[in-house]
């Protein structure tokens, strides 16, 4: 705690004023406002409790509020109003005090004992005598301590307050030698039409350790009411409480009533909610629960009209998986003011519907002011999608570039099919060619098409014409090895330098000999990846039955830019041809003039990803790798994040039977500590669906410095059933060149699966068996990150189509890729479409003169009529009769004097 030095003159007066000390359990009255030698009456302590006084400051001077404290009440005789009050007035004004009332018969007033105590006083004067409730009032300051004793008896509680400036992200330690200390918050900010209030609650568990700091505490500017409680245990309990006020920068949000909005990008795979930060509660007559769950417009963007504050956005994503929803923190709310908030591009690619279609990047090349790119939009031709400059987007190393034309690509398809006709195929054969020669025959005729058919080795079909491959087709027989790796090789082959290629492979099995006892080519699987990731040439990839190679094709498409597919008969598999058909006829090439500044190029990025599971926070007696770690796992997290250079963007992510993305990649250090004071251990551990998540978040972002960091206190072990999808996900990483950090804290890799993870990923394994352990490889982590060098400066470019279907449902189809480009010039500031990010937009005018003349007339606003939130929309429509255009839709709380009925919406 700080020391106060008092002047001597002052330091005497107290001295007079004061009495005798009372017996240890009951402390001296601090004040007694009378002639020396009167003896008080009645008197009565309390360790906390509390009494009202004007304590609304110089803008609210006359709002009363409670004041919590050390309470003492006493009474003792004096003479009648007339006479006694100017004696007391004199009284508080001589030791220092502030009058904060001077009524005939009440007096109140405070007075600062030093920088953190306050003595508040209410007195009440009667015809012959005088009441006095005093109240002392504990400030907690910034980088300050405060030490203060609970038991199980009347000292059960301790109140205390601390003021937030509201501009760096604020901590608190606790430290308890024992017990259980439940610590309760009160902030609340009333203006006007608009009420905010905030209850935070947190316990501090003795199994947790002696230290716990909160960092999830409200961090709105203002006064804070703190109680400290103990929750459980017996005798004494000495609880220290600093307040760490030096953290990074919060977002700054100006006081006002007026309601903001908040209009969000880039999210067309889910439903997204405006959910008020550190759980606050608001009241305003134009602000329903309803509006927390944003309205789409017709780009697709999701609009909020919101009280100001800070917000969390969070999306829940339309399609089942294994991620129960996606967070950004701390985004701020302005009123009368709309913030413009653009979710991160590369989740479009990671959240995109199964089979739903996805942009590729197959080339690009640029000057020094003008650039070409070529993509390919798989499964368009369904979705009947169609770039164009108006719902297309180039972004090259942060900065948007203006298109100039988009043209399909004409040039006549080179397609090689690779077809399996093992005997394994022997009973399904027929099928298969039949599929294969109907996908043949439903490409475009100027498509140049070869097949090669391979089983113990691959062999070309010799045709001179599209007929006599077809029926070369039909003469093909089920027999022999499977010649996979080498069929592979002899496909790109035949496909090198030509103008657009495409690859598809059809197989039913491994690459293996006769009897499966060893490999069936001369070429290895490492040996295929290398010239696939190195060629430009897409791979469509497709598994027909249960036994295929699906870790070998799943990276061979993924690395290619095509797409891998599964069939379990001849009737999916002619359909998994319809598919690749469509896919192979839509490409594009957009010619743009090319940005004058960049704003980011390559940024280092890490995933973090940490075990929530019941086993994080269970007595170590539960079970094997049980332990109460949360609370310390998390303080390690925050020192690891907390060092991070300011350059890096960063993913939190947590899992347990489900996952959760509590915070979008961000350079935001307070948002990445907002996502880290959420964990809290319940559940199973869900090992396959949090790394598939780590993978597809981390490659949609281009970067040549990925890193995830894994860390988890179970087995990285998953189902015999989900094995194989595993060990693909960890040779994908593997391929996208992300590096893989395996975090166990288990006493040993007793079955190696940790190595095992780090041999398949191309990554590294560590044990850290003790929260010790764990620390001292964070601290190690963190060194070489900032030792590393930086990232190589290349440029990034990101190609966006946004489209939105007959029905109205939006859509977006986005992709990065590192380019070799000529450098452009830096720009001032750095950004980047890979991380969330907002910015101020317009004004908000709920009510003018063009609503006003078509809408509501002569009645007055507020009072007759209000506009609740107006939506714009900018559609047309035509037939032979009338041309429509809608400009806005308008919502209304309030109509000729009636206001419209409320709804109640509750909340899980």
């Amino acid at each position: 705690m700080r020391s106060t030095t008092l002047s001597i003159p002052f330091f005497l007066m107290l001295l007079l004023l004061f009495p005798a000390l009372a017996p240890a359990e009951t402390p001296p009255i601090p004040f007694i406002p009378a002639d020396e030698g009167v003896e008080p009456y009645d008197i009565a302590f309390s360790p906390t409790n509390f009494d009202t006084f004007l304590c609304g400051g110089e803008a609210q001077a006359d709002r009363a509020c409670e004041v919590y404290g050390a309470h003492w009440s006493y009474s003792y005789p004096w003479p009648g109003r007339e006479e006694g009050r100017p004696l007391l007035v004199q009284r508080i004004e001589q030791a220092g005090a502030t009058l904060l009332r001077g009524d005939e018969d009440l007096l109140l007033a405070r007075l600062d004992e030093s920088d953190d105590s306050r003595l508040w006083m209410r007195i009440s004067l009667a015809p012959d005598s005088v009441h006095v409730s005093l109240v002392r009032e504990r400030m907690l300051l910034p980088e300050a301590s405060m030490t203060f004793t609970l038991d199980d008896g009347e000292r059960n509680e301790f109140t205390f307050y601390t003021e937030h400036p509201g501009e760096r992200f604020q901590r608190m330690d606790v430290r308890s030698a024992g017990g259980a200390i439940d610590f309760k918050g009160v902030w609340l900010r009333e203006g006007g039409e608009l009420r905010h209030t905030i209850d935070y609650s947190h316990v501090c568990h003795q199994e947790h350790g002696p230290l716990h700091e909160l960092y999830g505490i409200p961090q709105f500017k203002g006064r804070y009411r703190w109680t400290a409680y103990l929750n459980q245990g017996a005798g004494e309990h000495a609880v220290t409480v600093t307040l760490r006020g030096d953290g990074p920068a919060l977002p700054q949000v100006r006081e006002g009533e007026t309601l903001g909005g908040l209009l969000l990008r880039n999210v067309p795979y889910g439903a997204a909610q405006a959910l008020p930060e550190f759980d606050g509660q608001y009241r305003h007559p134009g602000f329903y629960g309803s509006d927390q769950i944003g309205d789409k417009n017709p780009q697709g963007e999701a609009v909020f009209w919101l009280p100001p504050g800070l917000w969390k956005v969070r999306v829940n994503p339309n399609r089942e998986q294994s991620v129960t929803f996606v967070e950004s923190h701390l985004v701020p709310v302005q009123p009368g003011e709309i913030t413009e908030l653009d979710w991160p591009d590369s989740l479009a690619e990671a959240f995109a519907e199964e089979g739903g279609g996805r942009l590729e990047i197959l080339g690009s090349r640029a000057e020094a002011a003008e650039a070409v790119v070529d993509i390919s939009l798989l499964g368009s031709e369904r979705a009947r999608v169609v770039p164009e400059p108006g719902n297309t987007r180039v972004i090259e190393s942060g900065a948007p570039g203006r298109i100039t034309s988009i043209e399909r690509i004409e040039t006549p398809l080179d397609v090689v099919v690779l077809l399996d006709s093992s005997g394994s195929m022997k009973g399904q054969m027929e099928g298969a060619l039949a599929a294969t020669a109907g996908f043949v025959r439903s490409l475009p005729e100027d498509a140049r098409v070869s097949v090669i058919d391979f089983d113990t080795k691959p062999r070309q079909l010799r045709a001179k014409d599209r007929k006599g491959l077809l029926d070369a087709l039909r003469k093909i027989r089920a027999n022999g090895a499977t010649a996979l790796y080498d069929t592979l090789l002899e496909g790109l082959n035949g496909l090198e330098g030509k103008d657009r290629p495409a690859l598809v492979l059809f197989t039913d099995g491994v690459d293996a000999n006769h009897d499966d006892t060893g490999p069936g080519s001369v070429a290895t699987r490492e040996e295929v990846l290398e010239r696939v990731a190195a060629s430009d040439i897409p791979v469509f990839t497709i598994g027909f039955g249960a036994n295929s190679d699906v870790n070998t094709l799943g990276r061979v498409a993924a690395l290619s830019g095509g797409e891998y597919y599964t069939a379990d008969d001849p009737q999916g598999l002619a359909a998994v041809f319809d598919r690749v058909r469509d896919n192979l006829g839509s490409q594009y090439r957009i010619s743009y003039q090319r940005p004058r500044k960049a704003m980011a190029g390559n940024q280092p990025v890490l995933s973090l990803v940490v075990d929530n599971s019941g086993s994080m926070d269970t007595d170590p007696e539960a079970g094997a790798g049980s332990g109460y770690r949360i609370e310390k796992v998390r303080q390690i997290m925050r020192r690891f994040v907390e060092g991070l250079p300011p350059e890096y963007l960063v993913q939190v992510m947590t899992f347990s039977g489900d996952s959760q993305i509590r915070q979008v990649m961000t350079r935001d250090k307070a948002a990445q500590l907002r996502a880290l004071a959420a964990m809290e251990g319940a559940g199973s551990t869900d090992i396959l669906g949090s790394v598939e998540m780590a993978l597809k978040t981390l490659e949609a972002v281009p970067s040549t410095h990925r890193t995830l960091v894994y860390l988890t206190d179970a087995a990285l072990r998953v189902d015999d059933t989900e094995q194989e999808q595993f060990e693909l996900f960890l040779g994908q990483l593997k391929d996208a060149n992300i590096s893989s950090l395996w975090v166990g804290m288990v006493e040993e890799d007793t079955d190696g699966v940790f190595g095992h993870a780090a041999q398949s990923s191309g990554g590294r394994a560590v044990i850290a068996p003790g929260l010790d352990d764990l620390d001292r490889f964070f601290e190690t982590l963190g060194g070489e990150i900032l030792g590393a060098p930086p990232p190589a400066r290349r440029s990034i470019l990101r190609v966006a189509v946004n489209h939105r279907d007959e029905a109205g449902k939006s859509r977006l189809f986005s992709a990065a890729e590192e380019v070799e480009f000529p450098p452009l010039v830096a720009g001032d500031r750095v950004a980047s479409p890979e991380q969330v990010s907002w910015r101020a937009g317009a004004k908000l005018i709920p009510y003018d003169g063009a609503v006003s003349r078509l809408l509501s007339g002569g009645d007055r606003v507020v009072r007759e009529v209000r506009i609740a939130k107006r939506i714009p929309l900018d559609l047309e429509a035509e037939n032979q009769a009338a041309r429509l255009h809608l400009g806005e839709m308008l919502f209304l709380s309030r109509l000729r004097g009636i206001d419209a009925p409320r709804a109640i919406v509750t909340w899980p």
